[in-house]
């Protein structure tokens, strides 16, 4: 019984740090070498929230503008 639990806690821990390597390669890819992709997931964000809400936090013009567009064509 003692066994099959330290077990199920080692594979319990096996898995939270697999996962949690895999999460901050993830992160470590997203921030460090894709700034584009974060950039491009802001600007969409602003842009729902522009759709549920007339707030802008990022002005450029012509990025927003296509981001917008896609946003209200995927809403509608």
């Amino acid at each position: 019984m003692l066994d099959e639990q330290q077990g199920n806690r080692s594979f319990l821990r096996t898995t939270a740090g697999i996962w949690l390597t895999r999460l901050t390669s993830l992160v470590n890819r997203a921030v460090i070498g894709r700034w584009n992709l974060l950039f491009v997931i802001i600007v969409f964000l602003d842009a729902l929230l522009g759709r549920l809400l007339p707030i802008h936090f990022v002005h450029f013009d012509e990025l927003h503008a296509f981001a917008v567009k896609i946003v209200w064509k995927l809403w509608t």
